[in-house]
């Protein structure tokens, strides 16, 4: 899992949290990026992300790879999506470091008088991985 693996680095994500040990998830500041280690394959990827709906302005969520960016995404109404984007040979970086970014705005919550939580909060995510594209 990307978000909880220690060879990928973060920038822009809040702590690991979980409820009852059993659900963990990221908080993103609204410009959340993981770098991590991926040679090139020459075959298709499928990046997988369980992710909630942005607490402001969801539609305006962007999701990009090594800069390309990922079709619009779509969420339900509330809840945990499952999103998932096919990653082209070709967007993989011969460096073998690779870039996933999260950039939306993001929602203070103390600020709007929903909580007491005064961190500016971007997209919930609670997995990504990557797996061959069938």
């Amino acid at each position: 899992d990307l978000l909880t693996g220690n060879y990928a680095s973060m920038a822009g994500f809040y702590d690991l949290e979980n409820r009852d040990n059993k659900f963990f998830w990221k908080w993103t500041n609204g410009n959340g990026v993981i770098k991590f280690p991926l040679s090139g394959s020459g075959k298709k990827l499928l990046l997988k992300m369980f992710v909630e709906r942005p607490p402001k302005d969801p539609e305006k969520l962007r999701i990009l790879f090594n800069g390309h960016h990922l079709q619009p995404v779509v969420f339900s109404e509330g809840g945990l999506d499952l999103l998932q984007f096919v990653i082209q040979p070709g967007w993989l970086l011969n460096s073998g470091t690779q870039s996933l970014e999260f950039l939306n705005e993001p929602l203070n919550p103390a600020k709007a008088g929903i909580s007491s939580d005064t961190r500016d909060l971007g997209v919930r995510i609670f997995s990504i991985n990557l797996e061959a594209a069938k």
